[in-house]
């Protein structure tokens, strides 16, 4: 998949797109963004195996990725689903299940300034080796509204979420740039591993 510009992929009707490699947003000389929308009244899927991920990094002029009305299904993945440095996440009416990762983030791995904002969705049976068994945001804003996370788990800390100001090799100390924001979402069966460390 090439995105330059300011791309939109429309996901029709009963189509499933399947992504087995990492697809990394953005390499040329201009910046870019992608939407991925499914039709009205229908959810687009994409099931996401082996090493599939998306990467928008800033670093390489990415701003974001926009996601709207689609159902992420994972299979024997090993990393998020979404891999974000310093740009813009934003999803509603959006599902995932089976989501899987080796280190931090089941579904997203945010760090390094970026920004997510999560609405109307859903992250069910999903799980990570590391921090946040569905989101790990480091130096980074995440607020998440209406949403439902059912069945989280996470080996290191954060069943369902992780937010912190530093973690490892993630950007530097963004202390003065980290939030999280909650509203009316929900959290069920979800743990984690480490004892010392709340499960949200």
């Amino acid at each position: 998949m090439f995105v330059y510009d300011w791309d939109t992929v429309v996901l029709a009707d009963n189509v499933t797109v399947f992504a087995t490699s990492t697809v990394i947003l953005c390499t040329d000389l201009w910046p870019c963004a992608l939407q991925l929308i499914g039709e009205a009244n229908a959810l687009g899927a994409v099931e996401l195996s082996e090493d599939a991920q998306l990467e928008c990094l800033s670093s390489l002029g990415c701003l974001g990725i926009s996601l709207h009305s689609a159902a992420f299904t994972c299979s024997n993945n090993v990393k998020s689903a979404f891999k974000i440095q310093g740009s813009k996440l934003t999803m509603s009416k959006v599902s995932f299940d089976g989501c899987r990762s080796e280190t931090d983030g089941g579904v997203i791995q945010a760090y390094d300034l970026a920004e997510v904002v999560i609405e109307a969705c859903n992250f069910t049976n999903v799980h990570s080796g590391g921090f946040g068994g569905a989101v790990a945001a480091h130096g980074s804003s995440l607020s998440i509204f209406e949403s439902r996370m059912h069945n989280c788990s996470s080996s290191g800390g954060g069943g369902a979420v992780w937010v912190s100001a530093f973690q490892d090799c993630y950007g530097s100390n963004r202390t003065n740039n980290t939030y999280l924001h909650l509203l009316a979402s929900s959290f069920s069966l979800c743990s984690t591993g480490d004892t010392m460390s709340c499960c949200v």
